[in-house]
């Protein structure tokens, strides 16, 4: 990912209504889905600390980032060229409570799941064209 390689800048062009935006429907103005997925990144962001999304087999369609500080962690998983994918994650060292928020079709970055873990070890079914973030605490 860019914060991880020599980047010199980076931005999203452009967030106008007017023009070529993708975060916003030209006509109404309401939030388009590229959108939520700043919105989602954001979550992570406020964490403040990147930490390592381990175990994911990057190169296969899909992707993950994460963060953490010393209250809770989150992963953002964006899969937008693999077919359904099951990923196994062990968040057992940042703690064992769990909300999915996804962003798909149906859903703009809200609240699907919530569940806690014996272990801090759990899957998830990251589908075609979606992208989630899952907050452990």
């Amino acid at each position: 990912t860019m914060q991880n390689e020599g980047v010199d800048g980076a931005m999203y062009y452009d967030a106008e209504v007017e023009h070529f935006c993708g975060l916003y429907t030209v006509i109404t103005e309401k939030k388009a889905k590229p959108y939520y997925a700043f919105l989602g990144f954001n979550a992570l962001k406020q964490l403040g600390t990147q930490i390592e999304a381990e175990g994911f087999e990057f190169g296969k369609g899909y992707y993950a980032v994460a963060a953490a500080n010393d209250k809770e962690a989150a992963i953002m998983i964006s899969n937008f060229n693999a077919e359904d994918t099951e990923i196994e994650i062990d968040a057992s060292r940042y703690g064992k409570s769990v909300d999915i928020y996804l962003l798909d079709d149906t859903y703009n970055m809200e609240i699907v799941y919530s569940f806690g873990t014996e272990d801090g070890k759990f899957k998830v079914e990251a589908k075609k064209n979606s992208v989630m973030v899952i907050k452990i605490r």
